[in-house]
């Protein structure tokens, strides 16, 4: 599904609209550069500063994606120095080809573009770099601005200039200054955003495994049962409920190490078989736990089958036989997920009583042997309370 403009975080969000303002910039200077063309009202400057300010201004909105895409900064720092180089020489090339008496129009043309050149510069490098190469920006738009204004031009011109030069050198450092502000609070604003993401992933995620957590699949369920809630769906959730069979073993005869090796090589092996929309998770211990959508129990079944297979014939560390039991059941009308996941286990318990690797469904007659099963536990029980009251009466 294709993300929003608006959907997407702050920093990414301007990145993007950075980029596309550049490619407009450039296109817009392409088209005044042909408009003048046609009409033959080009001059010497615009001849050759409109489709070299185009390409520039392209040049760095591809670093930029290049550098967004790729993590490297060599080509954005080359677009830069483009720009930096390239428009305070325009500026003074404005000056000084500039008709007489016309000085000031150029000079107010050209100090429209300066912030221009600054934003490109925290945008396209990193804070230190961009730091460095805004002063030297600044010093050379003074020598592009200072020298054509009061070594070259004439004393009228410079008398008409000299209040807009210097306003536009005092608002520069402004400009860096309010830009290294900004870079700051950006990089600050990552550092955050990347710690929170960091204990939220920390929070989601086993540590052993890499899986998902209880926790975080707990979560994932509850959001599927309310998504169904609010939009019924032909698909309804389904779990798989998976126990290593004979774990205990494995970590009485061969260690806790060696059983910790076994969960982790389980855990790619669930990995690399489950398909999209299948969630797996460390349900807890030796048990893990695939959530899925199906519009039939049965295909829960055929997905948990297809992983006790991958299971059953993955070379294990050790040279040791690993092998999976597994109880399916699917989510009914009004039911809780504390039952959903009940009847699952009742299912897993089924499979390790055929004799483990294998896959159970849940059934009805499940519910109703574990129901059985508990009332003579319980009558068991009453019996040895009575016995151990009459002995005491005796």
């Amino acid at each position: 599904m294709k993300q929003r403009l608006t959907d997407l975080p702050f920093e990414e969000m301007l990145d993007r609209v950075a980029l596309m303002v550049m490619a407009l910039a450039g296109t817009l200077l392409l088209g005044i550069w042909l408009s003048l063309m046609a009409k033959n009202m080009l001059t010497t400057l615009n001849a050759w500063a409109l489709p070299i300010g185009a390409v520039v201004i392209w040049s760095c909105a591809l670093a930029g994606l290049h550098q967004r895409r790729q993590r490297q900064h060599r080509f954005a720092v080359v677009g830069t120095m483009s720009v930096v180089v390239f428009l305070p020489l325009l500026t003074g090339a404005g000056l000084l080809t500039q008709t007489p008496g016309r000085e000031l129009v150029a000079l107010s043309c050209s100090v429209i573009w300066i912030p221009l050149t600054y934003i490109l510069v925290f945008f396209l490098v990193e804070q230190k770099l961009a730091l460095r190469l805004s002063l030297g920006l600044y010093a050379l738009y003074a020598l592009c601005l200072i020298v054509p204004a009061w070594g070259i031009l004439p004393v009228s011109s410079r008398v008409e200039i000299s209040n807009t030069l210097i306003v536009s050198m005092i608002a520069q450092p402004m400009y860096i200054a309010l830009l290294l502000g900004y870079s700051d609070l950006k990089k600050r604003h990552t550092r955050i955003t990347h710690r929170a993401l960091t204990m939220e992933y920390a929070a989601d995620t086993d540590g052993l495994t890499r899986l998902f957590n209880r926790r975080r699949l707990m979560r994932d369920i509850d959001q599927i049962i309310l998504s169904d809630q609010a939009s019924p769906q032909k698909k309804k959730l389904a779990v798989i409920l998976m126990d290593i069979d004979h774990f205990k073993s494995v970590n009485d005869i061969h260690g806790h190490q060696v059983g910790d090796e076994v969960l982790v090589h389980l855990a790619k092996v669930l990995q690399k078989h489950v398909r999209n929309g299948e969630l797996a998770a460390r349900w807890g211990g030796e048990e893990f736990m695939v959530a899925l959508r199906v519009v039939h129990v049965s295909v829960a079944a055929e997905v948990a089958e297809r992983l006790r297979a991958a299971i059953q014939g993955t070379a294990w560390p050790r040279g040791l036989r690993i092998t999976a039991s597994m109880g399916v059941a699917q989510i009914r009308p009004g039911e809780s997920v504390d039952d959903l996941i009940h009847r699952a286990d009742l299912a897993l318990y089924t499979s390790k009583k055929l004799g483990r690797n294998q896959v159970s469904l849940f059934h009805d007659a499940m519910a109703k042997a574990e129901a059985d099963a508990l009332a003579e536990a319980g009558e068991a029980a009453k019996a040895r309370q009575d016995e151990e009251d009459a002995w005491m009466a005796s």
